[in-house]
């Protein structure tokens, strides 16, 4: 008896430390990328009561930054709280701080503070950290908002609430619905207290979001943490690329590759050369599955593919990347990869035959002459090119580059 009795002991007490530990870990992953260090206080009380009261105030930025406009603008479309900034709730108010002395947390790291009776503070050395720390806290508040809609209440509870409510204040079924503390899935009870069943209501009554109170201390563990993205294949407009940068930005991401010429495709503006544009932004079609399975009888989509971005354009992403701490680094590749460039002024390829941009994947022969007057067809495009993107790189690929017609080449030989 007393064996069995230790057994049900140990399983009970194993599965409370998995439940504890089970919400831990759902309360520290829904911040991605995971951050460095996580704690939650030993405290049954709320960290930090987000409401409509609530104001933010700026220390070391401007109230002016991107990030932060971009923050009142999240809470804003998360809650429908519109925060003051002109005045400060001294017990309600997030603390947005830039400090040069906060050593440990280096340039890009952030401490998030939300703990019970004190503001929430976001702090970091440079604005960098800062903008990371926000798209943290952007995380938490979207997670607090979920987990209270996500909240149901059993029959019982509608009923307690019914009556505490009633009793107070001779509430009628209006100002019952106003005081739930969820905004789906609740029991809707008409005026004579009967149940009506579940039914979604999208109401967002209540004014206060408890956010749980944790301390967050995170830096990146690489300087270069970045994505590419291959618009010479498959054309994307800019609506997509700045969406692109939202999304690595979020991810806390600082370089953007961003392939831009290919075999398929020349993708950006060079004044001083038009048919790159004009010639090699358009292929005829492209090819339906893969090549390697294509054989002798290859199929294709028959719908013309094309596309670039002006120099202006260009120029606005850049400043869009630049807002989220993101560096662009734009890719032009050569010698090889060049089909759509020697299509365009096949003087700087090396074989006479004609070429089109290709509508095939894979690797093609197609190699730049390496002359002069090729060095300085490719001085004129990276000096436009360095006008418009700020990078201290430029990437020229440089891959999978066929020597064949150079050894088959007399001149070149």
């Amino acid at each position: 008896m007393s064996t069995m009795k230790s057994l049900i002991q140990s399983i009970f007490i194993s599965t409370i430390i998995l439940l504890i530990n089970n919400n831990i870990y759902s309360q520290k992953n829904y911040i991605l990328p995971e951050p460095q260090n996580i704690t939650f206080p030993d405290s049954d009380r709320d960290g930090f009561r987000l409401s409509k009261k609530t104001s933010l105030t700026v220390r070391g930025s401007e109230l002016s930054k991107f990030y932060v406009e971009d923050l009142i603008k999240f809470i804003f479309e998360e809650t429908e709280f519109q925060l003051s900034t002109s005045k400060q709730n001294k017990k309600s108010n997030i603390e947005l701080v830039v400090e040069q002395n906060i050593h440990e947390l280096g340039d890009e790291g952030y401490r998030i503070s939300i703990l019970p009776n004190e503001n929430l503070k976001v702090e970091a050395t440079k604005e960098s950290g800062l903008f990371y720390g926000i798209q943290t806290l952007k995380q938490i508040i979207h997670f607090t908002k979920k987990k209270r809609e996500d909240t149901e209440f059993d029959d019982f509870d509608i009923i307690l609430k019914k009556q505490q409510i009633t009793e107070k204040n001779n509430a009628n079924v209006n100002q019952f619905n106003a005081a739930n503390l969820t905004t789906k899935g609740y029991n809707n009870i008409n005026e004579t207290g009967h149940f009506h069943g579940r039914e979604e209501v999208k109401t967002k009554s209540l004014d206060i979001y408890k956010i749980p109170p944790m301390i967050v201390e995170d830096y990146p563990r690489f300087q270069y943490r970045g994505m590419m993205l291959d618009v010479s294949r498959h054309f994307m407009p800019t609506d997509f690329i700045k969406k692109f940068i939202d999304v690595i930005s979020m991810h806390k991401m600082n370089k953007f590759h961003w392939h831009l010429t290919d075999d398929q495709g020349w993708r950006v503006e060079i004044k001083k050369y038009p048919k790159l544009t004009e010639i090699g932004s358009v292929r005829s079609e492209t090819l339906k599955g893969h090549y390697r399975f294509a054989g002798n009888n290859p199929k294709y989509d028959g719908i013309p593919h094309q596309g670039f971005y002006t120099q202006e354009e260009i120029k606005d992403i850049v400043k869009y990347a630049s807002d989220r701490f993101i560096e662009i680094i734009p890719e032009v590749d050569m010698p090889g990869h060049t089909s759509a460039l020697i299509a365009s002024y096949p003087e700087y390829g090396t074989s006479n035959d004609k070429t089109e941009v290709k509508k095939i994947w894979g690797i093609h022969e197609e190699i730049l002459k390496p002359t002069e007057e090729t060095f300085s067809f490719i001085e004129d495009v990276v000096d436009e090119l360095k006008e418009i993107f700020p990078s201290e790189y430029f990437h020229i690929g440089g891959d999978e580059a066929k020597k064949t017609q150079w050894i088959n080449s007399e001149e070149i030989q």
